[in-house]
């Protein structure tokens, strides 16, 4: 099954409508197979009196008239566009913009939240970061109707140290919840960690996304991506991919000049005749 990559643009688009057009024409560059933008009021994230996170937050807030700008955008180039909602009048208005929701592991215990997603019959994605395996099967189990399509693992701290990732959550998503697809949501920036994770049965890998400027709201966190460094991460993804698939064409040719059991010579003796008019054409 083909890797899928979900380049998260974040807050990175800087409220710039330039900009944002550009990280989503890049991620098509790179070869991502999605986008995923955020969508939240400040004052909707925090408690009023969170003065100092709010007035931040405000400033990397996507504006509305941006959604469908983006829609259009990822339409030209054959991506999925995927959004995350905090609050229940951004899942109303997402819900006939997007292709997929995604709900953020901060946001997992908003169970209304969740299952206004659910009744947009939308495909939804979940993060399963800091969330017990229980309360995981309690939302996957009890929403049959319209259970998320991925789970993806990770650490919610941004960035994220390589010995705290916990890649092993991998395995154990995978061997619990068989009917849903399986990722990892980086918040490094270390192809080892990429690398690792699909080799436990990572299917789906989604990664912060900026621009070669790194001038991206979040970039100076440190957990961002630039297309040249992940490019070539998904490049050699995709090479190991093709060498999944069953191509014999060239080996059967080869084993024709095997030696032969009788003579020790090459190539086999049913073989020489034909390969000898081949030489001499």
């Amino acid at each position: 099954m083909t890797i899928k990559f979900i380049a998260e643009i974040g807050s990175n688009h800087n409220r710039d409508i330039v900009r944002t057009l550009k990280l989503i024409d890049e991620a098509k560059n790179i070869g991502a197979w999605g986008v995923k933008f955020q969508l939240f009021r400040a004052y909707g994230l925090y408690a009023p009196e969170f003065k100092t996170q709010i007035k931040k937050m405000k400033k990397w807030e996507l504006p509305f008239h941006f959604i469908d700008h983006i829609k259009t955008q990822c339409q030209i180039n054959n991506l999925k566009f995927i959004c995350t909602p905090f609050d229940l009048a951004a899942v109303n208005f997402l819900k006939d913009r997007i292709d997929i929701f995604k709900i953020g592991s901060y946001e997992l215990l908003y169970i209304d939240l969740i299952k206004a997603v659910i009744k947009t019959e939308q495909p939804w994605i979940m993060s399963t970061g800091m969330t017990m395996f229980s309360q995981i099967a309690e939302i996957v189990e009890k929403e049959l109707n319209n259970p998320p399509c991925a789970l993806l693992a990770c650490n919610s701290n941004y960035p994220a140290k390589p010995e705290n990732c916990n890649l092993g959550t991998i395995s154990k998503l995978k061997n619990y919840f068989f009917r849903c697809l399986i990722g990892w949501s980086d918040h490094t920036v270390e192809p080892g960690i990429i690398y690792k994770a699909i080799a436990l049965g990572a299917k789906m890998i989604e990664f912060h996304f900026d621009l070669e400027d790194g001038k991206g709201f979040e970039s100076k966190i440190g957990h961002c991506w630039k297309p040249s460094q992940i490019k070539d991460v998904i490049r050699n993804i995709k090479i190991g991919e093709m060498a999944e698939q069953t191509n014999n064409t060239r080996e059967n040719e080869a084993r024709k000049w095997r030696t032969d059991p009788k003579d020790g010579l090459r190539p086999l003796k049913e073989f020489r005749e034909e390969l000898l008019k081949c030489n001499t054409q």
